[in-house]
């Protein structure tokens, strides 16, 4: 998810407010230490501007 963050030229702190999640699940969820909720993967991904299933674990379909 990093590269996206990057490429929308936001911070993770942005890219948590944009998505109404706290700044910890963000850096949480980038590092790999923690998988989404579908509710928090469906917010970052609104924020990014990108559907939900680009940025999907593999795992979760």
């Amino acid at each position: 998810m990093g590269e996206r963050i990057a490429a929308r030229r936001l911070t993770q702190l942005q890219l948590a407010n944009a998505a109404r999640v706290s700044y910890a699940t963000v850096r949480a969820v980038e590092r790999g230490a923690r998988r989404p909720s579908d509710d928090v993967l469906e917010a970052l991904a609104a924020a990014l501007g990108i559907d939900a299933a680009r940025c999907a674990p593999a795992a979760r379909v």
